[in-house]
């Protein structure tokens, strides 16, 4: 064929496959939003779990009232009559006399014994006993009998049979709005026909278990108990050793030079404001129904504490100290009194001034509101992951907050410490007593046990149930 054919063939056939791409392009098109749709509807689904809108916005608006009331607290701290003396010598020489081995060898034992008394008494009161009346139970050797459907389950996942698609069920499923593939895809735990009526008193019952009994998956490995344990005593262990800890950043606090000022300021600012949020979705996402709650709740308890101590004993940060003495006296009329203007760690990033300059919050210093937020945080994820690497993590932004706040001149080092005390209180009444997270993580549990989806399930396990990625955001798995 000549050139001149080829084209004119080429132009005749152009249509054809214009058309041919066209129809492609609708197609996939019309798949994503097809998948889009069906994600936003288990999206919704999951995240009401049986619940209306108008249930789900009242539930909101309880759950968030107290950090809502802690903003508007925080914003109305100008109006809020405040003493005339700000404290700026105190904290300065008390500071030294605390932690400074060397110039105050007596101080600095006195100390260190008090941190380690402290410690003791926290242990011997809250933290001595085992906490089997505060976790999620271990159903170590306990079974459930297991109807034909169940048993299919259990297979399946076990690679002995074709997935539930292809298995034909006529039960109910435990969600009004699920669909029948979704209902056959339930584990068996959480599975609310798991039990015929008469079979719940056998349900721990050893010996008339056969191999067709589901073994209650525990939360975590017994080998691992002791590992587990440990994690969950880290308030007292974390308070034990915090008056070493911060001795040992001190020292690192010098020389100063910019790779260190850029370090200290991503720990002090977008770090501590991405860690609660961060936090909060994990709980929500990976736990049980409840404990996104008391996180908001500890943390605005903790941040009420903190706005009322520094309106009843404010005191300025050793940034004050450092630029004009102990001599200048403080005033609240002083726009950049806090001193975060630090002459040689000043930035050009528009969001530390954004945040630091004209704060309603000046002399603010002790406690440390940063070292409060990221030990309690610390806590929760000690208490609820199952991830040792999440756990390190959480520890590492506890130590590198308080390294950057002693680096940047923004505390002291008793500031630090008894923002780890404060947070320290709030856990241990979270722990302790009722309504909080004992009684979070029992009915939990027994949600599961009773094969309750809905208060058994977390938001991940609702969002992708029936899926292989159910099991990695259930925390009994």
């Amino acid at each position: 064929m000549t050139p001149g054919q080829i084209i004119h063939v080429g132009v005749k056939a152009a249509p054809l496959i214009l058309k041919r791409i066209a129809s492609r392009l609708l197609q996939l098109v019309f798949k994503l939003f097809r998948l889009a749709s069906i994600a936003f509807y288990r999206l919704v689904e999951a995240v009401l779990n049986e619940r209306t809108f108008k249930e789900y916005s009242t539930d909101w608006l309880r759950n968030f009232a107290v950090v809502l009331g802690c903003i508007l607290f925080t914003a109305s701290v100008n109006y809020i009559p405040r003493p005339d003396h700000i404290f700026y010598k105190f904290l300065y020489r008390f500071d030294t006399y605390f932690f400074d081995v060397w110039q105050q060898p007596v101080g600095s034992l006195t100390g260190l014994l008090l941190t380690s008394l402290g410690a003791y008494i926290l242990y011997y009161f809250y933290y001595r006993h085992n906490e089997e009346n505060n976790s999620l139970p271990n159903h170590y050797n306990q079974y459930f009998k297991l109807k034909p459907l169940q048993i299919s389950s259990v297979l399946m996942n076990q690679g002995n049979l074709p997935p539930f698609s292809t298995i034909d069920s006529s039960r109910h499923s435990t969600s009004t709005a699920g669909s029948a593939s979704a209902s056959s895809t339930l584990s068996p735990a959480s599975d609310s026909n798991l039990f015929t009526e008469g079979e719940e008193e056998d349900i721990f019952d050893e010996s008339t278990h056969s191999d067709y009994h589901y073994a209650f998956k525990y939360l975590h490995d017994t080998n691992n108990t002791t590992v587990r344990d440990l994690w969950r005593k880290f308030p007292v262990i974390l308070f034990s050793l915090a008056w070493i800890i911060l001795n040992i950043l001190y020292g690192f606090k010098h020389p100063v030079y910019k790779t260190k000022n850029i370090v200290a300021w991503v720990f002090h600012v977008p770090v501590h404001f991405i860690v609660p949020p961060v936090a909060g979705a994990w709980l929500y996402i990976w736990h049980a129904p409840g404990a996104l709650r008391l996180l908001t709740l500890s943390l605005g308890m903790l941040n009420s504490a903190l706005i009322v101590t520094y309106l009843l004993f404010p005191n300025a940060p050793p940034t004050f100290i450092k630029l004009y003495g102990d001599n200048k006296v403080p005033s609240f009329d002083m726009i950049y009194s806090d001193g975060q203007a630090s002459e040689d760690k000043k930035f050009s990033f528009l969001l530390h001034k954004a945040i630091y300059y004209a704060t309603p919050h000046k002399f603010a210093s002790f406690p440390s509101l940063h070292s409060a937020f990221a030990c309690l945080i610390c806590f929760f994820v000690c208490h609820y992951s199952k991830w040792s690497w999440f756990r390190l993590l959480s520890v590492v932004n506890v130590v590198g907050q308080w390294w950057a706040e002693i680096y940047l001149d923004h505390h002291w080092r008793i500031d630090s410490l008894a923002g780890l005390v404060y947070a320290v209180i709030v856990w241990t009444l979270f722990k302790s007593y009722y309504h909080t997270i004992a009684e979070v993580d029992t009915r939990f549990s027994r949600a599961r046990i009773s094969g309750d989806f809905v208060h058994g399930s977390t938001m991940g396990m609702r969002l992708f149930r029936g899926t292989k990625l159910q099991n990695f955001f259930d925390p009994l798995a």
